[in-house]
This record gives structure tokens, sequence and C-alpha cells, in this order.
């Protein structure tokens, strides 16, 4: 089963209200857990697992929002609300992020779409963890997201966690996706 989810947020410059035209039967999620939520509840069925997961919301290097719209400025103080890392490196809102292992199917894709989540070394660090978690391939772009998004899903380089082997850590590459 392929999901799209997106911010429900209203603080925005219009993207989101975007992607949601473009997606109609998304899960519109205000936070992480309301996110994992209506991931489980659309997984109803007995052995229903996710093929791909694309994610869109806001973003800056390492940190996806999902709840925040462009507020991206203070996730230590709205937790819930990210999808990244804290400063020991550990991942925000593992329990709940917890709740969907397993979930996957086998060569699943998780999509961040939020501006530059890919990038610089805090963005690979989260591909990484999230790779990690799931055992799924995550993949995030490492510029800001195009405009034209009917036509074009990401807009530069993006990098990709995945694991090269079963049981391995999960390494990073770069690859070409439009």
């Amino acid at each position: 089963m392929n999901l799209v989810v997106i911010d429900n947020s209203t603080f925005d410059n219009g993207a989101l209200a975007q992607d949601r035209s473009l997606h109609p039967h998304a899960i519109h999620a205000n936070s992480v857990h309301n996110m994992v939520i209506q991931i489980l509840a659309r997984l109803r069925n007995r052995g229903d697992t996710i093929g791909n997961l694309v994610i869109w919301g806001h973003g800056v290097p390492g940190v996806q929002g999902m709840g925040t719209g462009m507020d991206l400025n203070h996730p230590v103080t709205n937790r819930s609300r990210v999808i990244a890392l804290d400063g020991g490196g550990r991942l925000v809102n593992q329990d709940e992020l917890s709740r969907l292992c397993g979930k996957f199917s086998q060569g699943a894709l998780v999509e961040l779409h939020g501006c530059s989540v890919g990038a610089h070394r805090r963005g690979h660090e989260l591909l990484l963890r999230l790779s990690d978690l799931w055992g799924v391939a995550v993949e995030g772009d490492t510029a800001s997201q195009p405009s034209d998004r009917a036509n074009r899903f990401f807009s530069g380089p993006v990098v990709q966690a995945y694991h090269p082997q079963p049981g391995q850590s999960a390494q990073w590459r770069l690859v070409q996706r439009h």
C-alpha cells in the first residue's frame, strides 16, 4: 500500500495547500503521533504493509516537520511535531515512529519531502537513523523542494539511506530522482 502524509498546518506559504490538492486521499497529520495513528488505521487488513510512504511538510537539514508548518525554528519546544534528531543524536519521537516497525513491505521506500531534509551531516544522520529503525530505504532532498510539485518531486540530488545487506547498518548515497 502506498501512502502519502501531508503536514496539516495552516502556517504555510502555499506549498502544503498545493500538496493537499495534488493528493486528495492523503493523510493530513498535525503531529508525529497523529501521523502514526492514521497510517496504522489505513493498514486495517491483516497483512497490509506499506510499499512507499511519502511525507510532505516543511523542513531544514535533519528536520522534517509534521504539524509545524513553516515554524521549524523551535523544534526543541515542539518535539511532537518533528521527525528529527535531538542534540545527542537520538531520534526524536522514536517510540512513536517505532510503532511502524514491521509494517513495511520488502523493498519499501520512505520519501521525506521537506526542503533540504537530507542535506548536510545532520540530514544524512536522520535518514540513517530512520532507515535503521524501519529497515527500509529512506530518502530526503538536499535542496529546496520544487514549486512545480505536480510534475517534479525532488529538486536536487537526493540522499538515500539504505541497507546494502540484510542485517547491516544503513549507509547513505546520492541518487537522482525527479
